[in-house]
């Protein structure tokens, strides 16, 4: 019998992935970073003011043209800063009147620049300009989200709430890159601010849930969008975070348990890449509060609550690089002799870095590292699992079907003296004899005759 209950905080940032809906955007052009060396490909076309982008497929263009149509020779880099950017290679162009049609190729930066240098420092955090946001003292509110609410095929209904809770991060984003001989050299994404939440959380069920669960729902989100060049080469790059509120189910649980908890961390996360291997930084000495909690399980139960700050930066709409670094907590509980469970109140820190070589350069090889530190044990101790009746003890959980008891919730006697228990986690009636023998027993999950 293995009961766990999680509850995760988690910052992530992620360079790439699409941007999600219902978001603030403003737009802002860096000024030029050019490294001493700086040579962009004669082959390289920038799109103008004279084109406007009307369609972006994957393997075509298409233009309205004001005036004259440009020619754009096969094999060309074409880079335009519309719609988030894109940066593809030229196969073939047709014209009909005044609309151009480029059939095209995935393109990497490293096509149009041979060599150069890009560097970007970013303030990013929520206010109460972003639309759909509920700003609260420099915080967004979570206040009264349901995560969940519904009954599954079985008849189990389970509820996911967030009865109280705000968040606050306004981190910094550092990312740099240096490309020499067509190729990226140095690379370097980083993200350093203070995080705070506080969360207070109610996870509901009426019986084991067989099937797992899950689901997550965007909390807010807030969007910018940043042009660099590296000489006449525009570099796109749109900075989006977001807030991710959601959970996992792995296992059944029966009760209803809440848990709080308050986490504030500076924190430190980064991923680099420098003569030819990765390395990851993480930092952080987090704070943690345990608010009051309470919980009355009767069945095991794997489940896992999270709110995940997320950081992305998309260069020109193709994924780069990810970093995550941020608190969980949770309530486990695990056999110490039936009917005694032991359980245990922790959090901890866990941090995640990716990165992915589309977007950038095409060469440079896949990385990923993950890792957990600064367990804390904020509260234990033991748990009886006959608190629901109180019953002679037969058996120590022996073998399926031979008399053990697995959450016994009801018991009566007959006019023999004989005793009838209700197997709560099974399904069963138990008929025992006074002296604890079993003499039969009957049910089990279903909706046949004669299950339960």
């Amino acid at each position: 019998m293995n009961v766990c209950l999680r509850i995760g905080f988690l910052f992530a940032l992620t360079v790439g992935g699409a941007a999600l809906s219902g978001c603030g955007t403003d737009s802002t052009t860096a000024p030029q970073s050019d490294a001493p060396f700086t040579a962009v490909s004669g082959d390289v076309f920038i799109v103008g003011d004279s084109l406007a982008l009307v369609g972006d497929a994957d393997s075509v263009l298409t233009f309205d043209a004001a005036g004259g149509v440009p020619r754009i020779a096969p094999n060309s880099i074409i880079v335009g800063t519309d719609n988030g950017g894109y940066i593809r290679r030229v196969q073939s162009t047709r014209v009909e009147g005044n609309r151009l049609f480029v059939n095209v190729s995935p393109a990497y930066l490293t096509d149009a620049v041979i060599s150069g240098r890009i560097d970007t420092t970013l303030a990013l955090g929520f206010d109460s300009s972003v639309p759909g946001v509920s700003v609260s003292e420099d915080g967004v509110s979570l206040a009264g989200m349901t995560l969940y609410s519904a009954e599954d095929p079985s008849g189990v209904t389970a509820a996911v709430t967030i009865t109280e809770g705000r968040i606050e991060f306004n981190p910094e984003l550092d990312l740099s890159a240096e490309i020499s001989l067509r190729g990226i050299t140095r690379f370097r994404a980083a993200v350093t601010g203070d995080l705070s939440l506080t969360c207070d959380a109610t996870v509901e069920a009426s019986g084991p849930l067989h099937d797992a669960l899950s689901f997550e729902t965007p909390v807010a989100t807030v969007r910018r969008t940043v042009i660099q060049h590296i000489g006449r080469v525009p570099v796109v790059e749109v900075v989006t975070m977001s807030y991710i509120a959601g959970f996992t189910v792995t296992a059944g649980y029966s009760g209803t348990s809440v848990i709080g908890l308050e986490a504030a961390d500076h924190v430190q996360c980064g991923v680099r890449y420098g003569r030819g291997a990765w390395s990851s930084t993480y930092g952080g000495s987090p704070q943690f509060n345990a608010h009051p909690y309470s919980y009355d399980s009767g069945g095991q139960a794997s489940i896992e609550l999270y709110v995940v700050p997320r950081v992305r930066v998309d260069f020109y709409g193709l994924p780069c690089a990810r970093l995550e670094l941020g608190p969980s907590f949770g309530l486990s509980e695990q056999d110490a002799g039936f009917p005694v469970l032991e359980w245990e109140l922790w959090a901890d820190m866990r941090g995640r870095t990716s990165f992915q070589r589309s977007g950038l350069d095409g060469h440079i090889r896949t990385y990923d590292s993950n890792q957990r530190c600064c367990r804390v044990t904020l509260d234990s101790g033991p748990f009886r699992t006959d608190q629901y009746i109180s019953i002679r003890q037969w058996g120590n959980e022996l073998v399926a079907w031979d008399g053990s008891l697995l959450y016994p919730k009801g018991i009566a006697v007959d006019g023999a003296g004989d005793i009838y228990v209700t197997d709560n986690w099974r399904n069963l009636v138990l008929k025992f004899t006074a002296d604890g023998e079993l003499l039969r027993y009957w049910g089990g999950a279903g909706t046949g005759d004669g299950e339960f």
